[in-house]
């Protein structure tokens, strides 16, 4: 079609430029016909007029009439004007002029011939050029007929070849237009068929939007689609319970609008996804209008329309603080497992070891990689025979546990007791998983448990009875006495000037000196007795099987004498140290444990008040009906009734035995 426009226009120019070129050149022609015509009737007024002068000046000749005259000069003058350009003309006429104004004056036959013969020059001159612009009227003619014969050919030519040219593009048209037609019509049928597959794709597609947001609004994370207006465009109900409480429907509201009090930093998440980033955060505290927190994990990216472009943004978001707890109890949980003092073990199914904690270690003296996957039964002892262990497991297999006392083989050889359980972990379908063990090492249990019933009745510092065990030896010793008939007696001790050392050469010289002071006392006792520290420098002694009073006294006196003998401390120093006892004697000063205590207290206050080194009995006291407030008992009345001054600076010559212990 383009191309037969092009043809046409071309055909048009060329049909356009000869029409110019004809109608010019045929202008032309009629303009020099029109020209020639002009002349040739120009000449045949002047042929007119001269015949009319001849015709007049003749007829004035021969009449003599004025009028004639009249004529004759009217003619002159009019051939004068039509003969204007012609010079040659104007000079006859003017000669002719002269000659007949002559001949009016004085006519005769000589002027009519000569002005006959002067008119019939001019009219031969005119004659000639009236011959030669016929000449040339026929050549303008034959010119013009040549140039309108070959415009019209040309123009014929023309029509032809552009009816030939349109006929050929048109039938190409006319088949290109069928063609089209053709086309047209397959291709309505197929706009037809897409109109109907659109039609049925948008109902799929609205179908399948409705469910797209029906899958949103139920997604078991929390979803939200918004547009680049941060306008809601679906939501999960998820999303809604935890970001919208109190909104029914979240479409169309702005997001900003929903959190007013969104900090900064997240809008700025927004420009930069709704930019064309991808952001996302695995682990964030979010913090809710009411003050609770919750830890979430994040991401958010851009949504793109059906021409590329950014359309908005999609905001997911997991809550994981259940994994974030699961995190923190199972921190806690192997915490729990290497820091427990009882041993500990997991074994699969077929009871292979897959984790054991560091007591578990201990106790078999293997290290990980020598328990781990290795079977359990590594550590059987030949002290149970196969029926125990598959009693044991039977047990576990049917109730899912069992207790008990199982002697193992450590990895030295050695064969301890230790106390087991097992039981089974299940999963959520109950099914078996592992099974998981307790080990307790009896032995050692025994050797700890000893060890603390040891410092439960025994003093820290001195390893010897505390109140407690004190306050149990007496009454049994009460009770033998009582049951026997026997005596026995206590000895209530105080060392005298002891806070002076304790004081001067510092806490740790004090504790070196009590712990020598137990040592002195011990040596003079019996296997039977019992010596006690009370706190401070309080010790008690509580004496079996006695005779009479005179065995208490003896062994009173046996210590104050050991006492007053220097001690050599572990820094250098050399101290000495006096003791006051008082003393009561089972049955007469009392018939319990509290009695026997309390008047030794008693006796040894009025010891310490009698001076340095001095022994008091209870029944010398309470004998004479005195009676001590009970004031006086405390150890800082009894400190305070008598040190001697001498105490803490004794010279290094003095005399007495020294003993090291």
């Amino acid at each position: 079609m383009l191309d037969t426009q092009r043809k046409l226009t071309a055909i048009l120019a060329l049909a356009g430029s000869v029409a110019a070129l004809i109608g010019v050149l045929s202008y032309n022609s009629v303009s020099q016909l029109r020209l020639d015509a002009q002349w040739v009737a120009h000449t045949h007024d002047v042929l007119s007029e001269l015949r009319a002068i001849d015709s007049s000046f003749f007829v004035e000749q021969a009449t003599g009439v004025t009028r004639a005259q009249l004529e004759t000069r009217e003619h002159l003058r009019v051939a004068s004007e039509l003969t204007a350009d012609n010079p040659e003309q104007q000079a006859r006429l003017v000669s002719l002029e002269a000659l007949i104004e002559r001949a009016f004056g004085a006519p005769s036959h000589a002027n009519l011939a000569q002005e006959r013969r002067m008119i019939g020059e001019m009219l031969r001159t005119e004659r000639e050029l009236l011959d030669t612009r016929n000449a040339q009227t026929s050549d303008s003619s034959f010119f013009a007929l040549i140039a309108i014969t070959i415009g019209s050919v040309l123009a014929v030519a023309i029509a032809l070849g552009a009816q030939f040219l349109v006929r050929r593009d048109f039938a190409r048209i006319q088949r290109a237009e069928q063609a089209l037609r053709e086309l047209n019509a397959t291709l309505d049928q197929r706009v037809s068929a897409r109109t109907h597959e659109l039609e049925q794709a948008n109902v799929r597609l609205h179908s399948a939007f409705n469910e797209w947001r029906r899958l949103v609004r139920q997604a078991p994370l929390s979803m939200a689609m918004l547009d680049r207006n941060m306008c809601y465009i679906a939501a999960s109900e998820r999303w809604v319970h935890e970001f919208a409480p109190g909104y029914q429907e979240l479409a169309g509201r702005s997001h900003y609008e929903v959190h007013p009090d969104i900090p900064e930093r997240w809008r700025d998440v927004h420009r930069r996804v709704l930019a064309g980033d991808c952001l996302k955060c695995d682990e964030e505290i979010w913090s809710h209008s009411d003050g609770r927190q919750q830890w979430v994990s994040w991401a958010v990216s851009p949504w793109r329309d059906e021409a590329g472009d950014i359309g908005g943004i999609m905001i997911i978001v997991e809550d994981i603080t259940p994994r974030k707890r699961a995190e923190q109890r199972a921190r806690l949980a192997h915490a729990v497992f290497e820091s427990m003092q009882e041993g500990l073990f997991i074994t699969d199914l077929s009871g292979r070891m897959v984790a054991v904690n560091p007591a578990f270690r201990t106790i078999t003296e293997y290290n990980d990689a020598e328990l781990i996957g290795q079977p359990l039964h590594m550590l059987r002892s030949p002290r149970h025979e196969a029926e125990f262990y598959d009693t044991v497991w039977r047990e576990v297999r049917h109730s899912g546990h069992w207790r008990g006392e199982v002697w193992n083989r450590r990895k030295s050889g050695e064969i301890s007791p230790q106390w087991i359980g097992i039981s089974t972990v299940r999963d959520e379908y109950g099914e078996p998983q592992y099974y998981v063990g307790v080990c307790a090492d009896i032995g050692r249990m025994h050797h700890a448990t000893s060890h603390l019933q040891y410092l439960a009745h025994h003093d820290s510092l001195t390893g010897l009875a505390n109140r407690s065990l004190l306050s149990l030896r007496l009454r049994h010793t009460i009770e033998r006495a009582r049951r026997d008939g026997g005596r026995c007696a206590v000895l209530y001790l105080d060392l005298d000037g002891f806070k002076a050392i304790n004081d001067s050469l510092g806490h740790d010289a004090g504790d070196d000196l009590l712990r020598r002071v137990a040592g002195r006392i011990s040596k003079r006792l019996r296997d039977i007795d019992t010596l006690a520290r009370l706190g401070g420098d309080e010790f008690v002694l509580v004496l079996e099987q006695l005779t009479d009073d005179a065995d208490a006294d003896d062994v009173a006196r046996s210590i104050i004498r050991r006492l007053t003998r220097w001690f050599r401390l572990s820094n250098g120093s050399k101290v000495c140290v006096g003791v006051s006892i008082g003393i009561s004697i089972y049955p007469g000063d009392g018939e319990d444990a509290d009695a026997l205590l309390r008047r030794a207290d008693v006796a040894l206050y009025r010891a310490k008040s009698a001076g340095r080194g001095t022994l008091k009995f209870a029944r010398e006291i309470f004998a004479s009906g005195a009676e001590v407030s009970a004031s006086v008992l405390t150890p800082a009345a009894r400190n305070g009734a008598r040190i001697p001054a001498w105490v803490p600076a004794l010279p290094p010559a003095a005399a007495g035995a020294e003993e090291a212990l």
